[in-house]
């Protein structure tokens, strides 16, 4: 149970960090900016910062919550 749950919020990170590179929102273009980085370290940095509820919670906004990971999840 533990590893499948590592597994699965490991596989919704990965599905929020393609998301925010492909369309980075204002936060992530403001990030980056503000640091002078490149896309994937401000993207890596926005998604690194968010609570679970959060990550969650985007995720699903943008269509990057897969329906096995959300029921491994309990979402």
């Amino acid at each position: 149970l533990v590893a499948e749950r590592t597994k699965a919020g490991q596989l919704l990170v990965h599905s929020l960090c393609e998301s925010y590179q492909r369309q980075p929102d204002e936060k992530i273009l403001s990030l980056q900016e503000k640091h002078d980085c490149d896309l994937q370290t401000a993207v890596k940095d926005y998604v690194a910062g968010m609570t679970d509820a959060y990550a969650f919670l985007q995720a699903e906004e943008r269509g990057a919550l897969s329906d096995d990971v959300a029921e491994v999840l309990g979402l």
